[in-house]
């Protein structure tokens, strides 16, 4: 079997899931700046590095398809899926998770988080998710 895997921008991604984390626990602003400051990037599986969803895949050699999720991902999704099933038949995929949809929305103080604590003193960070660029720039 051939498996595919959706990867994203490690950075786009880190602030998606903070505000996935945000809207979902609603920590105090101030406690989360302070983790940041402090070098934590990780809060739970959102905020985490890809690779450990794809870890049994990657250490067991699987054979594992790469897809970025930029541009239109149905048009790549449908090649993987044209090229590696019977039967094969178009279907649209949706981004149904779109944080943009989310209320509270937290993804502006997000992005701003990391332009301001993150990016610039970013070598724990790009140190941390290496192994996501690395994935990421793998994709198609």
């Amino acid at each position: 079997h051939t498996f595919f895997a959706v990867t994203r921008d490690p950075a786009q991604r880190w602030i998606s899931g903070l505000n996935e984390f945000m809207c979902r626990y609603k920590p105090p602003l101030e406690w989360v700046v302070g983790q940041v400051e402090k070098g934590k990037f990780i809060f739970d599986e959102h905020t985490g590095p890809q690779t450990t969803f794809l870890r049994l895949c990657l250490e067991n050699q699987g054979k594992i398809k790469l897809i970025r999720m930029e541009g239109d991902l149905s048009v790549k999704v449908n090649l993987f899926m044209k090229n590696n099933t019977e039967d094969y038949k178009p279907f649209p995929v949706p981004h149904l998770r779109d944080s943009k949809y989310f209320t509270p929305n937290y993804k502006p103080l997000c992005a701003k988080i990391y332009n301001e604590y993150v990016e610039p003193n970013n070598k724990e960070f790009l140190d941390l998710y290496e192994s996501d660029y690395e994935l990421y720039a793998k994709g198609i």
